[in-house]
């Protein structure tokens, strides 16, 4: 597959100092959005800044890749980025909040920015523990130290804060990790990618689908993996697991990633 594969455009990111490329996103005008840290970014005719922007930046070139169209800074870094479907609204997350950007990133329609402290991160292995992703119908869920809000396109809050760090969503006796979260606006539901320390010797994956329903808010609707050491062991697959990524595609199809120890484990 790999090799059918023409590379159109290829160049670098940042400078001398530490970068990362934390996001990318594809909207309907196929313009590309990237976000992440850069210690350095060009200049161009549309460079904004908010929220006291330093290296974390939102990119934005065109269908190529060849052509910057503009550079906004929020914050220190920019750890995980989604768009609206519909209409191209850019949602970021980082050591700034949760913020709404038009879709060129000249202007904020809304943030949250009682996230931003240094208390924020954290909870994840695989990331800062920040993470943002967008339904068909524009809810929006973030997370913030395994803490899940949800939002509707407005930037109102619905329900309450959905604390995730519970044996009931994540498994487990020990410590307790969210590294990812997708929201299925269909079936008003949010889908964590998390795993957990079982016990002394063995780790978990877990991926439970909590509604945000408001007659059903926080109930656990669906969970697979979420293995107890003594189930693993019964069915030899006693390798660690752990989740990574989660996703829901435009195609409505759940797209995960995880990581095994070796060959024996619950996937």
């Amino acid at each position: 597959m790999a090799g059918n594969l023409n590379t159109c455009t290829s160049s670098y990111l940042g400078g001398s100092g530490s970068d990362e490329g934390n996001a990318i996103e594809i909207q309907s005008t196929k313009n590309i959005v990237i976000a992440g840290k850069l210690s350095s970014t060009p200049t161009t005719s549309n460079n904004y800044n908010f929220l006291s922007g330093t290296t974390g930046a939102i990119l934005i070139t065109d269908s190529t890749g060849r052509e910057l169209l503009s550079v906004t800074k929020l914050g220190s870094v920019v750890d995980d980025m989604d768009i609206d479907r519909v209409d191209d609204t850019i949602y970021a997350v980082g050591d700034f909040g949760l913020v709404a950007l038009s879709l060129d990133g000249s202007s904020v329609l809304w943030s949250k920015t009682n996230f931003a402290n240094s208390n924020d991160g954290g909870g994840a292995v695989y990331s800062n523990g920040r993470r943002v992703a967008v339904g068909l119908d524009g809810t929006i869920v973030a997370v913030f130290n395994k803490q899940a809000y949800i939002y509707d396109k407005n930037g109102n809050q619905i329900g309450t804060t959905i604390a995730l760090d519970t044996k009931s969503y994540l498994g487990g006796d020990m410590t307790r990790y969210v590294e990812d979260i997708a929201i299925d606006s269909q079936n008003k539901q949010i889908i964590v990618a998390g795993w957990s320390q079982v016990n002394g010797t063995f780790q978990s994956a877990t991926l439970p689908f909590i509604s945000y329903d408001l007659a059903t808010f926080g109930s656990l609707k669906w969970q697979n993996y979420a293995w107890w050491g003594s189930a693993s062991i019964d069915s030899s697959s006693t390798a660690d697991t752990r989740s990574k990524r989660v996703s829901l595609g435009r195609d409505n199809k759940i797209y995960f990633t995880g990581k095994s120890d070796g060959g024996n484990n619950i996937f």
